[in-house]
């Protein structure tokens, strides 16, 4: 600002003083030109008479600078009230287009992550693992005969960095190509089958996401043939609940064929996994128990057949539907029976009876182990229950409306049949022990 100002004060200095210099003229021929001029009485004044020589160049380029000068200050007095957002090119210059790169927006540097490192699946069973694992499974009643793998095994993540595989495994030696129960494994522990008791045919099984496995089954109507299922396929999924797999429906009878006339169910067990038996009597040091059948006895004989299986002369009915053995297993303690007070009738799978149990005496020493395929034997505390079978355990309270015989107790689901687990008062000892066609409580098939 103050330069412009003295650029200005100079050039007026520099106007008048060459105006001083054209009224008076400093050398010899200006003084003779204007003695001349004055001699010759002309009219024009001398300031006049210079402007129409070479004066007027010289005014005309002395307005230049000081009009220069004017602008440079209106300019200037322009830029410091309101600051223009681009450079203004300089008047009478063109402006300079700068090409040189400029920065771009800064771009984030990455960050050392802070989330730990996603785990790493662990490996599924191989397949020497899973045929060794059918291999031991064999049907009860049966000695001979085990599993085979059928198809592929499906494996799916847990959705807690492990995976979940199942395999169909097909009974061997094998006529008539029915027969087959769904085997899992949690990385590569086998956890359990779909359900103890064969199904006549198992379609497929497939991946339903994250933890879970869809299995699909042929499901058969009454008086239909093996070969010829005319219901829909079922398909239930599994799913891995943390700690056991859990079916997330039932399976339906059909895919048992119970429905059919002269059918009955084929159990399996996980040879050398449960204590030896003496081909399933009742007299034996170790009995099994499962959701359908007790020792060598299955949901569906009648009181004849199951006589013979448990080894005893005879099946006696007393109070509602109980049914107690005669002979040399009479009168023992745990008490073992038959029961026809719980879940669907008997008439479901062509039987006599709809559930079988077995049950501790009131201060009773027992003679004999009743046990689960998981280990559990009466007697045991309940928290043995929940350690064992992990979620798929589901605790029922006492209910509030009594009953002939109530209990608080765990039910475990197993396809078609619930094995339930009876608890003393105190909810701490598991005092019985029962194995019926689905649905059943613990307050149901009591001795």
């Amino acid at each position: 600002m103050n330069d412009i100002r003295q650029l200005e004060t100079r050039v007026r200095a520099a106007m008048v003083e060459t105006e001083q210099r054209i009224v008076e003229p400093a050398g010899l021929a200006d003084r003779l030109i204007v003695g001349a001029t004055a001699r010759s009485s002309s009219a024009l004044p001398l300031r006049a008479r210079r402007h129409n020589g070479w004066m007027t160049p010289m005014l005309a380029a002395a307005a230049v600078v000081v009009a220069t000068a004017g602008a440079l200050f209106a300019v200037h007095a322009a830029q410091q009230r309101s600051p223009a957002t681009h450079p203004t090119p300089t008047v009478g210059v063109s402006p300079t287009v700068d090409l040189s790169p400029r920065p771009g927006p800064t771009t984030p540097q990455p960050h050392p992550s802070t989330t730990p490192a996603s785990r790493v699946a662990a490996p599924p069973p191989t397949a020497n693992q899973i045929r060794e694992v059918m291999k031991s499974t064999e049907e009860i009643g049966t000695p001979g005969e085990y599993f085979a793998p059928t198809g592929h095994p499906v494996t799916v993540d847990d959705g807690r960095g492990g995976t979940l595989t199942a395999a169909i495994g097909s009974r061997t030696p094998n006529a008539d190509g029915h027969g087959m129960v769904v085997f899992f494994w949690h990385d590569a522990t086998f956890i359990s089958w779909d359900s103890t008791t064969e199904a006549t045919t198992t379609d497929a099984i497939a991946s339903a996401g994250s933890g879970e496995v869809r299995v699909t089954y042929d499901n058969y109507a009454t008086h239909d043939a093996a070969c010829c299922p005319s219901l829909p396929p079922a398909t239930v999924t599994f799913q891995w609940s943390g700690d056991a797999v859990v079916a997330l429906s039932a399976i339906p009878s059909g895919v048992y064929m119970l429905a059919s006339t002269g059918v009955r169910p084929v159990e399996v067990r996980l040879d050398g996994a449960q204590p030896t038996q003496a081909n399933g009597l009742w007299a034996a040091n170790s009995v099994l128990i499962t959701g359908g059948s007790l020792g060598g006895v299955r949901i569906g004989m009648s009181l004849t057949g199951a006589a013979q299986a448990a080894g005893v002369s005879t099946f006696t009915v007393v109070g509602d539907g109980v049914y107690l053995p005669g002979g040399s297993s009479g009168s023992t303690d745990p008490v073992l029976y038959l029961g026809n007070f719980a879940g669907k009738p008997a008439s479901t799978v062509g039987g006599s009876y709809s559930c079988v149990g077995a049950t501790l005496t009131p201060n009773g020493v027992p003679t004999r182990q009743v046990i689960t395929s998981k280990g559990i034997r009466l007697g045991d505390p309940a928290a043995r229950v929940r350690a064992a079978y992990g979620s798929a355990a589901i605790f029922e309270p006492l209910p509030g409306n009594g009953g002939i015989d109530p209990h608080a107790g765990y039910v475990v689901h197993d396809g078609l049949y619930d094995l339930v687990f009876k608890l003393n008062t105190q909810n701490q000892q598991v005092t019985g022990i029962a194995g019926g066609l689905a649905p059943l409580t613990p307050s149901e098939c009591n001795s």
